[in-house]
């Protein structure tokens, strides 16, 4: 494509292409942002000839298995949420029985009977 520039080849900018391994032109190479230069690894033809070889990898999903996709997420985040609610509620009971002090109480002298030591409502056995 650039092959008639043979005076100002030398003084554009080169990269070897990490799959054929040709030296090419950097505008022969796609962009890529999070590249060092700022292209991408492969450059235009063979991004083209891995495309051609492997069709099912290249294009976007279809419609059918997009939706598939979708509802995996919904159930996902709607599973998420309510196993989220669950630990809010239980940290919220532990905190109302730490405040009903007799509770606490109770149960304190009960850990104290068989012998265990710190706080019960938070599990914590120390002794």
């Amino acid at each position: 494509m650039y092959e008639n520039l043979d005076g100002l080849r030398d003084l554009l900018p080169i990269k070897k292409c990490g799959r054929c391994d040709k030296e090419k032109l950097l505008v022969e190479f796609p962009p890529h942002r999070t590249a060092f230069l700022g292209v991408s690894a492969w450059c235009n033809t063979c991004h083209y000839r891995y495309r051609r070889q492997h069709p099912q990898r290249s294009y976007p999903m279809t419609a059918e298995a997009l939706e598939i996709r979708r509802a995996k997420q919904r159930d996902y985040r709607r599973k998420r949420k309510e196993h989220k609610s669950l630990a809010q509620a239980g940290r919220v009971e532990r905190l109302m029985a730490m405040v009903d002090k007799k509770e606490l109480t109770e149960q304190r002298e009960k850990w104290q009977h068989y012998g265990f030591t710190g706080n019960p409502i938070r599990g914590t056995k120390l002794g």
